[in-house]
C-alpha cells in the first residue's frame, strides 16, 4: 500500500515576452514538450525554447514574430501580418497563432465579451463599445459564428459567470445576431441545439448569457419565445432587451444600458421608446421575468437591474410555440 505519491515535476522556466526562456532560470525533463502559454516547443530548429508551434503557424521567441503571415490578415489591415498577440504581453495571450485574446476578468467572477471579427477595425460601428470592453475587467474574444465561439472556449478550458455578446439586435424577428448573414432565431437554435448546449456548458450554473443588442426580447418581434428557446437550449439563464441598447463608452461603467424618452424620441423604431428600459429575462425551466427593469454592467462584468415584476412560470405564459 503507497500512502502518498510525490509529483515528477516536469518542468519550471521563467519567459521573456513571446515566450523565449530565461538563460539558466529554467530546467525541464527530456519529455516535456510544452512551453509558454502551454504551446509545444519544436526545439530542433533554434535551440530549446526558442520556437512554439501554434496550430496555424510557428513563432520564433527570439523576435516574438511569427514565420509566415496572419491567416486573416485582411480582418486586420491594422495589424503587422508577423506580429505575435498584437505585440500585447500583459494583459492576454496568442490564441492558436491567429489573434490576440484579453485575459483581465476578474478569477472569482469571470466575464465573456464577444464581438465579431471586424471589432477593431477603422470602421467598425461599436468601436467605442470595443474600446470600453477592452479597458474593462473582461476577457474579450473576436467570433464570428457559435462553432469559432465554442473553439475559443474549448482552449480556454473555464466557466465563465457571465457571457456578453456585444452586437447588433434584430427585428422583425428577435435573435442573436453575430455578424451580416450569421443570425439564429428561435428555430435556427433548435436545429443547431448541439452547439448551443456547448455553449451552455461553458458557463456557471448561476451565470446568465446577455444579449446586449437591441430587440433580442422584443415582444412584438416574438422577444419571449426567443429568450425562452435561448434559456432551454443552453441550460443558462438569458437576458434580453426589449428596446434599444445604448453601446458606448459608459457600457462598463455601472450605468443603465437602456435608452430613455431623451434619447430615442426621433427614434426610427416605434417601439424603442416604450421598451427602451425593459430587459427580459428566463431561466432554464422556462420561468420567464418579462421586465426586470435596466441592465447595468459592472467594470469587471457583473451584470445588475432593479427587479419589477415576479417570474412568471411557462404556464401562465401566452406562446405560439408548437
Amino acid at each position: 500500500m503507497y500512502d502518498h505519491w510525490s509529483a515528477d515535476l516536469a518542468s519550471v522556466a521563467d519567459y521573456y515576452p513571446g515566450g523565449m526562456m530565461m538563460p539558466g532560470r529554467n530546467t525541464e525533463h527530456d519529455w516535456s514538450r510544452m512551453g509558454s502559454q502551454t504551446q509545444q516547443k519544436d526545439d530542433e530548429i533554434y535551440g530549446k525554447g526558442n520556437t512554439y508551434a501554434f496550430k496555424y503557424r510557428m513563432e520564433d521567441a527570439r523576435i516574438i514574430r511569427f514565420f509566415s503571415p496572419d491567416p486573416l490578415h485582411f480582418k486586420y489591415p491594422h495589424n503587422s501580418d508577423y506580429a505575435f498577440s498584437e505585440n500585447r504581453f500583459i494583459d492576454g495571450v496568442e490564441l492558436e497563432g491567429l489573434e490576440f485574446v484579453s485575459l483581465k476578468s476578474d478569477p472569482k467572477n469571470p466575464s465573456l465579451v464577444v464581438v465579431p471579427t471586424q471589432a477593431g477595425d477603422k470602421d467598425y460601428e461599436f468601436k467605442h463599445a470595443y474600446n470600453a470592453a477592452m479597458g474593462a475587467k473582461v476577457d474579450v474574444v473576436k467570433a464570428d459564428n457559435i462553432m469559432q465561439l465554442n473553439n475559443y472556449l474549448a482552449e480556454r478550458g473555464m466557466k465563465y459567470s457571465n457571457i456578453y455578446f456585444q452586437n447588433h439586435g434584430t427585428y422583425t424577428r428577435s435573435s442573436l445576431y453575430m455578424k451580416s448573414g450569421t443570425t439564429y432565431n428561435s428555430t435556427k437554435m433548435k436545429e443547431m441545439s448541439g452547439f448551443f448546449s456547448e455553449l451552455g456548458s461553458y458557463v456557471k450554473p448561476n451565470g446568465s448569457i446577455i444579449l446586449l443588442g437591441c430587440f433580442s426580447a422584443a415582444p412584438q418581434y416574438g422577444g419571449d419565445l426567443f429568450i425562452r428557446t435561448m434559456a432551454k437550449v443552453t441550460g443558462r439563464t438569458v437576458i434580453g432587451n426589449q428596446g434599444e441598447s445604448l453601446l458606448g463608452t459608459s457600457l462598463y461603467s455601472d450605468k443603465p444600458i437602456g435608452g430613455t424618452e431623451y434619447n430615442f424620441t426621433n427614434s426610427y423604431f416605434p417601439m424603442a421608446l416604450k421598451n427602451a428600459q425593459k430587459w427580459s429575462m428566463s431561466d432554464a425551466k422556462g420561468n420567464y421575468n418579462e421586465n426586470i427593469g435596466d441592465l447595468k454592467i459592472s467594470n469587471n462584468g457583473t451584470p445588475t437591474t432593479d427587479s419589477k415584476l415576479p417570474m412568471n412560470s411557462p404556464s401562465q405564459l401566452k406562446t405560439d410555440e408548437k
